[in-house]
């Protein structure tokens, strides 16, 4: 889908080269699962024991939840997604929302399951972050071998 781009930035110079540079977007199944759930719950609504005005304010907040979810993921569509860059060396680099890339340190326990990955993250400035990785939210090859990286190359720091 997006496959492996190489680029360099102020941290990396042209000496240093990168083994992966991932672009994150968001998933299209954990969106439709989260509409989903959200259609499940005002579904749901008419055979709760709460009184019809409770009903009405339930419903509200659901479609209130809906909507601020489907613009939050709009919005980070349009600025683009997480991007995550390994070097050979084992350095990560992470960038969120097109900002400028921030080196990172992996914190562990890391996830790594066929159908998802969790990696956790501490930048330099303190902040962590976190990228939670489904099949259809990075490039196929991409995230096989970050999966395989992560199993077999992993040394991690916390």
């Amino acid at each position: 889908m997006f496959g492996l781009v190489l680029l360099t930035s102020g941290v990396f110079t042209q000496a240093m080269s990168v083994q992966l540079d991932l672009l994150i977007t968001h998933s299209r199944s954990l969106v439709n699962t989260c509409k989903g759930v959200h259609g499940l719950a005002l579904c749901a609504l008419p055979f709760s024991a709460a009184g019809t005005f409770m009903q009405v304010l339930l419903a509200m907040a659901i479609l209130a939840s809906l909507w601020h979810y489907q613009r939050r993921v709009r919005r980070e569509n349009v600025h683009g997604g997480m991007r995550i860059r390994l070097s050979r060396d084992g350095d990560w680099e992470v960038s969120l929302a097109a900002a400028p890339f921030q080196a990172a340190r992996l914190a562990t326990p890391v996830f790594v399951r066929p159908l998802l990955t969790v990696l956790r993250f501490r930048l330099v400035d303190g902040r962590r972050c976190c990228a939670l990785l489904l099949p259809d939210c990075v490039d196929a090859e991409d995230f096989r071998r970050l999966r395989v990286w992560l199993r077999y190359g992993f040394a991690g720091s916390d």
